[in-house]
């Protein structure tokens, strides 16, 4: 029974003569993911195998349920490295207890503060073009505080305001920089907008042609300033070369396409191209005739396919398309065709030449010898 009684009194008195004091703080902030250092000083003798140990309060000051967050094996005084283990805000106190005696100092006198600021994640975004101007802020990853600044690190851009919007991208990479501080505590975001110049197949285009002119480089006919090396496709869709030959080629639209680098689509233009059928007079020819002929339809004396929506003319006077013997005059009958635009009218001629074939009666003719 008495030896009951004595080792509660001779634990106390181990305990009385150990004391642990704190020594102040080198800074009552710590920013986040940093471990701090917290020594101390003693009186009084520890047992071996004794731990002193770093325990952290709630952000009201209260170690009802405190946390761990430091240990160090010894018996005298030291330095013990403490990590706060993601504690966050203000109103925090620390003290240090130890096991061989049970013992405890007083809670620190300075309130620490953990201060965590988030700039969210690093961020890569490739945009096709320069979109101006462009909420940078919706840009990063994570969930970044708005209350942090920007700093452009590579462009030529500028911020209006410290937290955007940002204008003036360029072809290539911009990088800019999000930084958070909290009680002088940063943390930094990296935000790299890559702009990719987006194709340009020009301007759209539209041209009427004769079927007569000569072939046409379907590029010069675009507008604007087309890049090079996109691809031609006919109204049927298949590939062609891009040169376009009134006399042999289809009317219609030809589409002219760049391919895009992604995030770029695929751009086209297209060019409408109209035909217009070259007026036809049809071939010169020369005819001889009596003077007692029939009269005859000059048309009829041409060559080829003339069309028959022409008019004639003698000496630049209008003229019947009817050459009467005896009475119209010989000489070259010229026929025009108007030409539909921008096509020219066609011209052709019939030079008559009329002889006197009266016969006197009685008289026989003679056809000549080839050697008369």
């Amino acid at each position: 029974m008495r030896t009951k009684c004595l080792i509660p009194t001779l634990l106390y008195g181990s305990a009385l003569l150990a004391q642990i004091s704190l020594d102040p703080l080198v800074t009552a902030t710590i920013c986040n993911g940093e471990a701090f250092d917290l020594s101390f000083q003693i009186i009084g003798t520890y047992d071996p195998g004794n731990v002193f140990s770093v325990e952290l309060s709630d952000g009201a000051g209260s170690f009802a349920t405190p946390t761990t967050i430091g240990m160090l094996n010894g018996t005298s005084a030291g330095t013990i490295s403490c990590n706060p283990m993601g504690a966050d805000g203000t109103g925090y106190r620390v003290r240090v207890v130890s096991t061989a005696p049970v013992d405890l100092s007083g809670a620190s006198s300075e309130v620490l503060t953990f201060a965590n600021p988030n700039a969210g994640m690093d961020a890569f975004v490739t945009l096709c073009g320069t979109p101006s101007p462009i909420d940078i802020g919706s840009l990063l990853n994570g969930n970044p505080e708005p209350s942090g600044t920007w700093t452009i690190m590579a462009g030529t851009g500028i911020l209006v305001g410290p937290n955007g919007p940002y204008v003036g991208l360029t072809y290539g990479s911009n990088i800019l920089a999000y930084t958070v501080d909290v009680a002088g505590c940063t943390s930094t975001a990296t935000l790299t907008i890559d702009c990719v110049e987006p194709p340009n197949a020009g301007v759209n285009g539209a041209i009427v042609l004769c079927s007569t002119d000569p072939p046409v480089n379907l590029f010069d006919l675009l507008g604007g300033t087309p890049s090079f090396g996109g691809t031609w496709t006919s109204p049927a869709g298949s590939t062609m070369s891009g040169v376009f030959d009134p006399s042999n080629d289809p009317a219609g639209i030809y589409s002219y396409t760049v391919v895009g680098t992604p995030p770029c689509a695929n751009e086209t233009a297209q060019v409408a191209i109209s035909v217009a059928q070259a007026a036809n007079a049809g071939s010169d020819a020369a005819i001889t005739i009596c003077d007692s002929d029939a009269p005859l339809l000059l048309i009829d004396q041409l060559s080829g396919t003339p069309a028959p929506s022409g008019s004639w003319a003698f000496n630049s006077v209008p003229h019947s398309p009817v050459f009467v013997p005896g009475t119209d005059a010989a000489g070259c009958y010229v026929y025009t065709v108007p030409g539909s635009a921008p096509c020219l009218a066609e011209q052709s001629s019939v030079c008559v030449t009329v002889n006197n074939c009266f016969q006197q009666p009685g008289s026989e003719f003679h056809p000549p010898y080839p050697d008369e």
